[in-house]
């Protein structure tokens, strides 16, 4: 793990610390904020817990609990404030028994520097584990291999080249945890930098330490492949989704409420619209604009007067949370009917909610 957690706060600030080290550098390791992060732990997450970010004397600065989610003995987190230049640490508090805390070694969370993204695991695991290093990607790099013979009449002749696609990485100042846990990163089954996949299992240069620092500097250069590419995506984590309305199945007029419902399973951020597109028979039939009631809510008062085979249409992408993302197009269908209409069929199995909400 490139994010290491100990139940020791003393233990995980001094990693790896040189003898000589006067001046400690903790902004190696930089998330960013609105980002989700994947981890593993040197723990099964059994119990529920509490997350925080935190001072490096274990101070609780952030809650970020609703924002963290576990499997097995993994976690996927993010935190919704940029703390800038300060020198945090991610910690977590086991709810059954408050004794039981685990400190993560210090990071920087912000948007203010540069970094390199890395994603990496092997095939056994889970899920891929993720982490920004600061970093800058400076230059591409190409070698090509040529196979040559010389013919009888001694014409020297060249074959087809073949190149390998390669970019170079600098690490300004690099400290000897991050260093190391660099290298066993590198050499997953499955690697990419900047969503680029690393195809060959490249070793960090050393250099020697700056003075009376905990750090050194240090460069990458490792092949790639362009057209194998990786977009991070939730592992754990819940996206954005809406997770009941109403109306949502087949009524009556005296026993369908009047109004229209949405209820998300995160707080919605913006929206692109508040309308919507009620459809009766497969007709428009007429647009909906949607109060939103509480951070998760949205209603409309409506007074049903007509039977129907009735549906909701949402389009992509109208609910946003910065967080969670954008929702995906919904088609909500429901009914109204005569209780002894003869023309619907009244099996609930046909309207079931959750077809539509996934």
């Amino acid at each position: 793990m490139i994010i290491q957690f100990r139940n020791s706060l003393y233990n995980n600030k001094a990693l790896d610390l040189n003898a000589n080290a006067e001046i400690g550098y903790l902004n190696q390791i930089i998330l960013r904020p609105n980002v989700f992060y994947c981890q593993k732990l040197p723990f099964l997450t059994d119990d529920e817990y509490s997350v925080f970010v935190a001072d490096l004397c274990g101070n609780n600065l952030q809650e970020i609990t609703e924002h963290c989610y576990f499997s097995f003995d993994y976690i996927e987190f993010a935190s919704v404030y940029d703390f800038e230049a300060d020198a945090v640490i991610i910690k977590i508090v086991n709810n059954i028994n408050p004794n039981d805390i685990w400190f993560s070694n210090p990071l920087l969370i912000t948007s203010n520097f540069l970094t390199t993204e890395i994603d990496y695991k092997d095939i056994s695991d889970s899920y891929m584990q993720s982490a920004g290093i600061k970093a800058y990607f400076t230059r591409a790099v190409q070698e090509s291999e040529v196979k040559t013979y010389v013919q009888e009449s001694g014409t020297k002749v060249s074959g087809k080249a073949t190149f390998t696609e390669m970019r170079k990485y600098v690490f300004e100042k690099l400290d000897n945890f991050v260093y190391r846990r660099l290298n066993l990163a590198l050499a997953r089954s499955i690697v990419y930098l900047d969503s680029l996949r690393i195809t060959d299992k490249p070793l960090m240069k050393d250099s020697d330490i700056e003075g009376s620092q905990n750090t050194f500097q240090s460069e990458l250069t490792a092949s790639v492949n362009y057209n194998d590419t990786y977009t991070r995506a939730f592992q754990i984590a819940e996206p954005l989704e809406l997770v009941s309305y109403y109306p949502s199945t087949i009524y009556t007029l005296d026993s369908v409420e009047n109004r229209i419902t949405l209820i998300f399973n995160h707080s919605v951020d913006s929206i692109s619209s508040s309308v919507v597109k009620l459809y009766k028979d497969d007709v428009f039939y007429i647009n909906l604009d949607l109060i939103q009631i509480d951070s998760a809510t949205f209603e409309q008062v409506y007074n049903f007067t007509e039977k129907g085979s009735y549906k909701i249409e949402i389009e992509s992408g109208k609910f946003i949370n910065n967080l969670y993302g954008i929702t995906e197009a919904f088609i909500l269908p429901f009914v109204i009917a005569d209780a002894d209409d003869e023309d619907y069929d009244y099996d609930d199995e046909d309207y079931d909610n959750d077809e539509y909400l996934t």
